[in-house]
């Protein structure tokens, strides 16, 4: 029997001599060489690569998008931060994910981040204001399509409640003036004022934030009068004080209203005892010293510290008449 090869297949031929034991082989096709078997050879292998990579699951050649992912969680960890953590059901068929914030749950949806990580399952979000409710959601994707997770909403914990304290509550100064210090004291974040600083007080800062020490100058004081200022520190007072200035003057006059005189005064130093003294004439007696028609002293002789200038009157009055009768 005479068979024909087709490659390594060998066919059977009808009109073969069928006592013929050896067989003869033929081709079919004549010009089927080794190079048309080697390029049908590539031609199924390269058909066969895609299906055996869709077997194993290969995200890159899926024709599907990739499932959604499920059990988002969001907890609050701080007051500017929100962790979420998810469960992936797409596998490898996932490029990636991605996460998505909004102030509701009907959106409209920010994009927080995407990664090419088909094993991500967490992220945190950061930045975040202090007891701010936010909704996440969470998206796989592929070349194939988006898929998105339910909504779900976390509110960032509340700011810390800030508390102040001084070192201390007050400073004095001499009419010269000088430095001085004070510290404020509070929690690390906490924004602080001072509010009332006088012209007279300076180097000192109008707000401020967190625990800091403070330094200030007091200009000297050149009136006859002392000076004060209280601060507000962001609910806390500090008060600052200076003494009259020791340079002013002050000039005391004397003068009578009738029925003696009187004595004392001159121009002072500003915080200098000054003595004044009233001499009745005869017939009258001493009543009183007065500032601008008001008391001032119901002493004949009379010693203070003069801190202002101005005219002391000496009052007097006559002595009643006295009379005496005698037999003749």
């Amino acid at each position: 029997m005479k068979t024909a090869q087709l490659g390594s297949t060998r066919i059977a031929n009808s009109n073969t001599d069928p006592t013929n034991q050896k067989g003869s082989t033929i081709s079919l096709f004549p010009w089927f060489g080794t190079f048309e078997r080697l390029l049908c050879f590539a031609l199924m292998l390269l058909s066969w690569m895609p299906m055996e990579a869709a077997k194993a699951g290969g995200g890159g050649h899926s024709s599907s998008a990739p499932t959604a992912p499920i059990n988002l969680s969001a907890t609050p960890m701080s007051s500017s931060e929100i962790d979420l953590a998810w469960q992936d059901t797409a596998g490898a068929n996932a490029q990636g994910y991605g996460v998505q914030m909004a102030s509701s749950s009907a959106g409209p949806w920010t994009t927080l981040a995407k990664v090419a990580n088909p094993s991500l399952a967490s992220y945190a979000s950061t930045g975040l204001s202090a007891g701010t409710l936010c909704y996440f959601r969470v998206f796989a994707y592929n070349r194939n399509g988006t898929t998105y997770s339910s909504a779900t909403s976390a509110t960032t914990l509340a700011g810390s409640v800030c508390t102040y304290s001084l070192s201390s509550p007050s400073a004095s100064f001499g009419s010269g003036g000088g430095n001085g210090t004070f510290s404020v004291n509070t929690t690390a974040g906490c924004a602080w004022t001072i509010t009332g600083i006088p012209s007279w007080i300076s180097g000192l800062p109008t707000s401020g934030t967190g625990s800091a020490a403070l330094s200030y100058t007091v200009a000297a004081n050149t009136s006859s009068s002392s000076l004060s200022a209280t601060l507000s520190v962001s609910g806390q007072t500090y008060t600052v004080t200076e003494a009259a200035s020791s340079s002013c003057t002050a000039t005391v006059t004397t003068s009578s209203s009738g029925g003696g005189t009187s004595s004392g005064g001159g121009t002072v130093n500003c915080g200098t005892s000054v003595t004044i003294s009233a001499s009745p004439s005869a017939g009258y007696s001493f009543v009183n010293w007065t500032l601008n028609g008001a008391l001032f002293s119901s002493s004949q002789t009379y010693t203070f510290t003069a801190n202002g200038s101005g005219n002391l009157v000496a009052n007097f009055a006559a002595n009643p008449c006295t009379y005496s009768l005698s037999a003749p």
